[in-house]
């Protein structure tokens, strides 16, 4: 039993037989629990459109999730690769100009609302600094 203990910490970097690092990365544990909650943050996401909340934060997804918020900015940054605002801001974007084409007569406004901004100028600011355009110039050019 011992010579196991022996090899499963070489192969997995633990310091000693039958301990698990001090803050537990790295360990067989904690990587299928990161995999479950990067599942459940994807379903959130995808099926529950949670990211159109628009008063979603790091801290009150952890909350959600049971997590703390250090653990929930490691998912998030190991699920989709980039920070959580990055990444909300993105998504936000992606699901507008879906909005944007499904219903061409929406105002800015309703468009933001529907897509998780507080605002219209500031999902304005957000929309052009992702697409490189404004709203109204990306649906004029997708909008057939």
């Amino acid at each position: 039993m011992c010579r196991f203990s022996s090899l499963f910490s070489f192969f997995h970097g633990n310091s000693g037989a039958g301990r698990s690092n001090r803050d537990g990365k790295g360990s067989p544990k904690s990587a299928s629990v990161s995999r479950l909650l990067e599942q459940r943050l994807k379903k959130l996401m995808d099926e529950d459109h949670i990211f159109t909340d628009d008063s979603l934060t790091v801290k009150s997804l952890a909350k959600m999730m049971g997590v703390s918020r250090a653990t929930m900015t490691n998912v998030v940054t190991s699920a989709f690769g980039s920070g959580f605002r990055n990444y909300l801001n993105r998504r936000r974007i992606e699901f507008a100009k879906e909005y944007m084409l499904s219903h061409p007569q929406a105002t800015q406004e309703e468009i933001a609302g529907v897509c998780g901004f507080k605002d219209g100028n500031l999902f304005n600011r957000k929309f052009k600094s992702i697409e490189g355009t404004t709203p109204l110039a990306w649906l004029a050019r997708n909008y057939k």
